[in-house]
């Protein structure tokens, strides 16, 4: 007896596959082409198309739209910057901006749009700082400069040419000569930091010392700068405590320095000028704390 045995499982799949095949071919065709081809049912397989391409189509009119409205944004902002530079050209002024945020509501980064519209450049009159402090440092160098190029710097003051010691008779100056001391700091120097002990009070004879307030690692509080004539670390010369911030030369510097320990050793013998001395501190305290309450107010307002 003869037995065939045969693999329908096989047969099966072989089937399938063929199927499959042919399936596949009429979507091709129907996909590939316009027309009918089979039946009505390749009319739903175009309209399925056709609303696709609808749809991409009205996309890309919708992001044509909306470049041709940035376009013409970024040219009002242009127009924008040009009168602005004009007037500040017109006014020989400047645009000073500060504590700017990082990036835009839409997103992009503050710096990148200020360049790309040309905002902030070498030659262009506005200028742009991370913090408050850095903007007033910088206008109150350019202002400090102005009055370099007007007045000029000329020699070093004399202690007779200090309102606080002038009209003092000869033999009150030749003693404090005397006591008194004669410094020289170089540009960057510092002359004492937050926490130091010392009891002096320093005259500038000429050049610049900018004071500042650590107030972390990265940060700063620029309290003041110093020119020709002025003095500073009076506070120590009066309480005798730790210094309240850092002093450094910004310019080369020379300076007179004056220790309250010889003071008072002087004063036993010139009374009077100790108590000019003391009302001419008085009143450039009175004057500073002014300022400083000015400050305040500003910052809580």
């Amino acid at each position: 007896m003869l037995t065939i045995q045969t693999d329908v499982n096989s047969l099966n799949i072989q089937n399938n596959l063929g199927v499959n095949n042919a399936n596949m071919q009429t979507a091709v065709q129907r996909l590939s082409s316009g027309f009918r081809i089979n039946s009505a049912a390749d009319d739903s397989a175009g309209y399925a198309i056709a609303a696709n391409l609808s749809l991409a189509n009205s996309g890309l009119q919708a992001g044509s739209n909306n470049a041709m409205q940035a376009s013409a944004m970024l040219n009002i902002a242009n127009s924008g910057v040009n009168q602005i530079k004009d007037m500040l050209a017109e006014h020989k002024g400047y645009l000073i901006l500060s504590q700017l945020p990082k990036n835009l509501p839409s997103g992009q980064d503050m710096q990148q749009y200020f360049d790309q519209i040309g905002l902030v450049r070498k030659e262009s009159p506005v200028r742009m700082f991370g913090e408050l402090d850095e903007a007033l440092e910088w206008v109150e160098d350019r202002i400090l400069a102005a009055e370099f190029c007007e007045v000029g710097e000329g020699k070093p003051l004399e202690l007779g040419d200090y309102e606080l010691f002038q009209g003092r008779k000869p033999d009150t100056m030749a003693a404090l000569e005397q006591i008194i001391e004669k410094r020289s700091c170089k540009a960057g120097e510092k002359i004492f930091s937050l926490g130091d002990h010392g009891d002096e009070i320093y005259f500038i004879r000429s050049g610049e010392v900018r004071i500042v307030l650590p107030i972390s690692e990265t940060q700063r509080h620029h309290l003041g700068t110093f020119g020709r004539g002025a003095f500073f670390g009076e506070m120590a010369f009066l309480d005798g405590k730790a210094r309240s911030a850092d002093a450094q030369a910004f310019t080369d510097t020379e300076l007179y320095v004056l220790s309250r320990k010889d003071f008072n050793l002087m004063v036993e013998q010139h009374k009077k000028l100790g108590l000019v001395f003391m009302e001419g501190l008085a009143s450039v305290l009175a004057t500073r704390l002014r300022y400083t309450n000015g400050e305040l107010r500003a910052l809580e307002a």
